[in-house]
């Protein structure tokens, strides 16, 4: 099975169990338990893009990796891998492919995770 189809179905599975967290379940618990499971999904990408030796501009993922642990600005990790993953997006069609899945699963009714296209038009 290729890569991108079992990472797509590593993220169906971790969507059964983020869907599987009650909606009035709003307690910081149930919070927190989305929050893992969504940065489990961010993990399997990144650690796909550190597999696949992608660079942005010059610096590997582990590169990236390091240089964030010392950095100090207001960004929590989660959203400085967004902000990495957006910027691969945009040179790589299969990281486009797994964030739109992802995106688009687990928020369908979002306008923007309706096609691929228009997400990557959206980064640009």
């Amino acid at each position: 099975m290729e890569k991108v189809e079992l990472i797509k179905k590593q993220i169906l599975e971790l969507h059964k169990k983020w869907d599987a967290i009650s909606d009035d379940d709003d307690s910081f618990d149930g919070l927190k338990d989305a929050e893992c499971i969504e940065s489990d999904v961010q993990d399997l990408i990144i650690s796909y893009c550190e597999e696949k030796k992608y660079t942005i501009g010059c610096l590997t993922i582990e590169k990236l990796k390091s240089l964030y642990e010392d950095d100090d600005d207001d960004l929590s990790p989660y959203e400085r891998w967004e902000q990495i993953l957006d910027k691969l997006v945009l040179t790589h069609d299969d990281v486009a492919k797994l964030l739109w899945f992802y995106y688009h699963t687990f928020w369908p009714e979002e306008e923007l995770w309706r096609d691929v296209g228009v997400y990557k038009a959206k980064l640009s």
